[in-house]
């Protein structure tokens, strides 16, 4: 996630700020017509990806559009309904119910191989039990524990993958690739090496594990190169067909900045919009190229392109990572009345999330306090509407 940090207000004037939110509207406008609309370009990753995918008409992508948001809000309703879960799982590895964890880990990988709106719950739950701010040693010998006394059992293995992952996480800090030493890449590397180990030692007790493969991949796309990702999402295609999680590692991996390109993410994109019915979700998977350049142009600190290409990437469905990221962006614009409404949907979405509550107060006292600006819904273009969000929203 960025390092979000926003304007002051007032950070324009009126004059300044409507001639941005003008442009803003204009350049999205055109650019989602120009995209429901284009040829399909034959863009593909490998032979399995060269499905040329046409894009899907008006009422084809609004249904799309509103299957994917639905299965996103239910995705997140399970996570706080069910995260207690979280509290048990850490309480029975400590107390050394090696029982009582393997019960809960079993449960987890059951729901999430059947629904994948369970994969969210299954990923929070498994990084619960340590952090990337602090890694708790007490876990690691917890685990090691666990693992001696079940040698046979494959959720040790998965466990300590996790907490490795998460020193990994600790080692290399939240800086951006530029800023971290090299002393830190090492340290990195090596607890990365760790946790894919432990997750490799998993799989040859039991090939299906969902979360070996999420590691896995995601350690590769920095240790690895696109051809093992592939291989290994591959692998993980044959017991998990319908996971969003490991489509989106994937696409992750495809990113120019790590060994792909915007072609082979075309591509890959396009040949998933044949699985709508495996995942709803892949419908989103279409927003990821703009979703990148979007994430570029804030690290280069170019804030209202990114408004601009979040807005575009939207258009595929909602993501709460690019809905957050919309609204700072939109703010360090000057946008103040877009990024509100993107904090709206984001918060739709995520209950709970302080910083982001404050931030949304903020701008409507701000609003409250300029009379061509009082109200904080007026004025927001009519593509930013969005119906699917106001369908979800009659739907539930």
């Amino acid at each position: 996630m960025h390092d979000h940090k926003t304007t002051e207000y007032p950070g324009y004037s009126a004059s300044e700020r409507k001639r941005r939110l003008f442009w803003a509207a204009c350049i999205a406008i055109l650019v989602a017509i120009t995209a429901g609309c284009g040829k399909p370009r034959g863009d593909h990753v490998d032979h399995r990806y060269s499905i040329h995918t046409k894009y899907p008409s008006p009422a084809q992508s609004a249904s799309a559009r509103l299957a994917a948001d639905r299965y996103l809000y239910k995705s997140e309703q399970l996570r706080i309904r069910d995260a207690g879960i979280q509290k048990t799982l850490r309480k029975d590895i400590t107390s050394k119910d090696y029982a009582g964890a393997g019960k809960t880990m079993g449960k987890l990988e059951k729901e999430s191989r059947s629904d994948p709106r369970y994969e969210s719950l299954y990923v929070d739950t498994l990084k619960s039990i340590t952090s990337c701010d602090h890694p708790d040693r007490a876990i690691e010998r917890a685990l090691l524990d666990y693992q001696s006394s079940r040698p046979k059992s494959p959720w040790p293995h998965i466990l300590l993958g996790r907490y490795y992952d998460s020193a990994a996480c600790h080692a290399r800090g939240h800086s951006y690739a530029n800023k971290v030493r090299d002393d830190q890449w090492v340290a990195m590397q090596n607890f990365d090496r760790r946790a894919y180990s432990e997750y490799q030692q998993a799989l040859k007790i039991n090939k299906k594990l969902f979360p070996a493969y999420d590691g896995m991949m995601r350690i590769l796309i920095g240790l690895g190169t696109l051809r093992q990702i592939t291989s290994v999402y591959h692998r993980s295609r044959a017991f998990l067909p319908k996971s969003y999680i490991l489509a989106e590692i994937y696409m992750n991996a495809l990113e120019p900045r790590w060994q792909g390109s915007y072609k082979l993410m075309r591509g890959f994109a396009r040949s998933m919009q044949k699985r709508l019915d495996e995942n709803p979700r892949f419908y989103n998977l279409l927003g990821a190229v703009y979703a990148d350049k979007a994430d570029m142009a804030y690290m280069n600190k170019k804030y209202l392109h990114s408004a601009e290409e979040y807005t575009i990437a939207l258009i595929y469905g909602d993501n709460t990572d690019w809905l957050s990221s919309a609204g700072y962006a939109a703010v360090n614009a000057g946008l103040d009345l877009v990024s509100y409404r993107y904090f709206k949907r984001y918060m739709f979405y995520k209950k709970k999330n302080p910083k982001i509550r404050r931030l949304m107060e903020r701008i409507k006292r701000y609003c409250a306090g300029h009379p061509k600006e009082r109200n904080c819904e007026a004025g927001i273009p009519k593509f930013l509407k969005m119906e699917s969000y106001s369908a979800l929203r009659a739907s539930r």
